[in-house]
Formats: structure tokens, sequence, C-alpha cells
């Protein structure tokens, strides 16, 4: 009798044993499936975001060209007029110089 109690109590452990391996795998096989579909949507979500980008790159470059042309334009203009206004302090004040000479007591 006490032989047949003590295995009614293991088995009855073991498949309380069973049912928890049995919910702890659906809930491992859950987080695995989470997981995944988390690494799929998150790559999906950076190739759309490079996607857009290199398209949109492809999409205004001939703007941004545009752009840096009129800069180097811009910068050419600057250059000679720094070139122009140098040469004319140079020339102002050598002019000013010449008048004191002229005007100074000797």
């Amino acid at each position: 009798m006490e032989g047949e109690s003590n295995i009614k109590n293991i088995q009855e452990q073991i498949q309380r044993l069973q049912k928890s391996v049995d919910h702890s795998n659906d809930m491992l096989e859950s987080i695995q499936r989470r997981a995944r579909m988390s690494i799929i949507f998150t790559s999906i979500k950076w190739l759309i975001i490079l996607g857009i980008t290199l398209g949109s790159f492809f999409y205004i470059q001939e703007y941004i060209m545009k752009g840096l042309q009129m800069y180097d334009q811009v910068k050419s203009v600057t250059n000679m007029t720094g070139d122009i206004s140098e040469k004319t302090k140079d020339i102002q004040n050598s002019g000013i110089i010449e008048l004191f000479k002229a005007y100074m007591p000797r």
C-alpha cells in the first residue's frame, strides 16, 4: 500500500513537472519568435531608411552640385575683390604718405 501511494505521489510530481516544462518551453518559443520578428522588422526598417536616404540624395544631387558651383564662383569673385582691395589700399597708403611728405616741414 505504502509503495503504491509513493508511486502515485511520484507520478503526480512527474506530471506537474512535465506541465511546468511544457509551459516553460512554450514561453521560450514565444520569446524566440518575438526576437526573430524583431530582427526581421529592424532590418527592414533600416533598409527602408537607407533606401530613402540614398534615393533622396540621388534626387537632390543635381541641386547640391549647382549650389557647390555657385559657392565656388562666389569664392573666386571674393578672392578677386580681396586682391583689388589690397592693391587699392597700397595705392591709398602711398598717396597719403606722399601728401604728408608734401606738407610736412623739412
